[in-house]
């Protein structure tokens, strides 16, 4: 839910503002019809990752390491693109 107040009624408010923050509500503040402030409650933490989920799903070449070919190292080192060299 998005709540919309004004800067005085912000001012004054503050405390109960931040309180439906923590709540999960949205609040917006205007002055004299534009938005100052958008005040919205953090992003929500992601489960941490756990090592080994996608164990089987993904297989390093063994030339993986191997250096690059000329042609594709050359691509790299001098690009013949105009927009890649500026």
């Amino acid at each position: 839910m998005i709540t919309y107040v004004t800067l005085p009624e912000a001012t004054a408010n503050i405390v109960q503002l931040l309180d439906r923050v923590c709540q999960g509500e949205e609040i917006i503040i205007s002055q004299a019809g534009i938005t100052i402030a958008h005040i919205s409650p953090p992003p929500k933490r992601r489960q941490p990752r756990s090592p080994g989920q996608y164990e089987g799903q993904f297989t390093v070449p063994n030339n993986f390491n191997d250096p690059l070919p000329e042609d594709i190292l050359n691509d790299f080192l001098n690009p013949t693109d105009p927009l890649l060299s500026a």
